[in-house]
């Protein structure tokens, strides 16, 4: 095996710190050598979990060899440390680490090299369907669906990647909040830009499949802006791009940065005026606006539910019993991923692609970096998740 310069995620997730360096096995092909620290009930397992479970191989990154067993790592030991009397801050709820190498199929082809925009859907398309089929059969949320994670193979179809966040939830795909271990589900996890509303507004929000399903959203509403001919102006398009993807305020009270106003708005008050009109794609406009409509009506749900929570212990002192969101009812297409399933093959099926692209990424990141350097001058680095600092592509 020879292998050749190492590469670090330059913005991993605290405690996680992943390395990899591209070799090449001179007897098969390409693979990455992953080095990294990772839950003691690791991706890994997870991995060998699904690919058991007869999950495509092909619409996932595969491990062809590992350390998972017993002795094979060392484990860390944070979690014991997190109510010692000598650590600074509030109690938190971590879970074990252990340090892995591992080898995995090489996923370098970003997102952005879409060669047209029906590409680009049906390689979301195809992330999303092995999403789905990670949940059903295995039982396992990903959590962390983002553009660095939703990649291309050599064909140009989608591949999803990165499992440092993924959880063995066994939850249904119709749990709102799923009940099984709060340390695991103790904080929001993903990238700031495609998180979902409600993580974005409460960064202690159990994760939710509903969460990754509209993180799918906002993964397509964002490349759209950026890479699709449509009607708006730049400045329009910079307005919206920091609405949406940028917003965010340091709250003191939880120590945590929160954000989604502009997201909960445009769900729950304004869905009918995201009026980016994508003039020569009707397919992908008819799939934003019934994706939109179904997050919507998500949102109302949980919105009722919320409101006939706390009129019921409006009488009781303060704080409020948390709400927990029933499991969904078949009316609530939400519910599972069967909606957006048909939704992606309706569009994908349909006529009236057209194979142009065009790319605002500059002037919208030149925007972004203008004003993020301002808004984030005086800020507290965020204990958890903070806002992004965008890797530019």
């Amino acid at each position: 095996m020879l292998p050749s310069k190492t590469n670090q995620h330059q913005r991993s997730t605290p405690s996680v710190d992943t390395s990899f360096t591209l070799s090449l096995d001179l007897s098969t092909f390409p693979i990455n050598f992953m080095d990294t620290y990772r839950l003691a009930a690791s991706a890994i397992g997870m991995k060998k979990e699904l690919h058991a479970a007869d999950v495509p191989d092909s619409r996932t990154s595969k491990v062809t060899a590992g350390c998972d067993d017993a002795g094979q790592h060392h484990e860390l030991q944070p979690h014991i440390c997190t109510r010692a009397t000598w650590r600074y801050g509030p109690p938190v709820s971590l879970e074990p680490r252990a340090y892995h190498r591992f080898l995995q199929g090489v996923v370098d082809i970003h997102l952005s090299k879409f060669s047209n925009p029906r590409q680009l859907i049906m390689a979301i398309a195809d992330t999303f369907d092995a999403h789905r089929q990670l949940l059903v059969l295995c039982g396992i949320l990903h959590r962390n669906v983002n553009d660095n994670n939703v990649m291309l193979d050599e064909t140009g179809r989608g591949i999803l990647n990165d499992w440092d966040m993924a959880k063995g939830s066994r939850a249904s795909e119709g749990a709102v909040f799923p009940q099984d271990d709060l340390a695991l589900n103790s904080y929001r996890t993903g990238m700031w830009y495609f998180l979902s509303a409600r993580l974005l507004k409460n960064p202690l929000k159990i994760h939710s499949v509903q969460d990754d399903l509209e993180s799918f959203f906002f993964l397509v509403l964002y490349y759209s802006i950026r890479y699709i001919p449509n009607d708006q102006g730049i400045q329009e398009l910079k307005e919206l791009h920091a609405e949406l993807f940028e917003e965010c305020r340091w709250r003191s009270a939880i120590g945590q940065y929160v954000g989604g106003q502009g997201k909960f708005f445009m769900i729950t008050e304004g869905y009918h005026s995201l009026s980016v009109d994508f003039m020569d794609h009707k397919p992908l406009q008819k799939w934003l606006r019934s994706a939109l409509r179904c997050i919507a009506r998500f949102y109302w749900y949980c919105i009722d539910v919320e409101r006939k929570h706390f009129e019921e212990h409006k009488d009781e002192a303060l704080p409020v019993p948390r709400v927990l969101v029933p499991p969904l009812p078949a009316t609530i297409l939400l519910h599972n991923h069967e909606y957006f399933s048909s939704l992606f093959k309706t569009a994908l099926e349909a006529p009236g692609w057209a194979s142009t692209r065009t790319y605002l990424g500059d002037e919208l990141d030149q925007y972004v970096r203008t004003r993020g350097s301002r808004r984030m001058s005086t800020a507290v680095p965020p204990r958890i998740c903070g806002p992004p600092k965008r890797r530019f592509c």
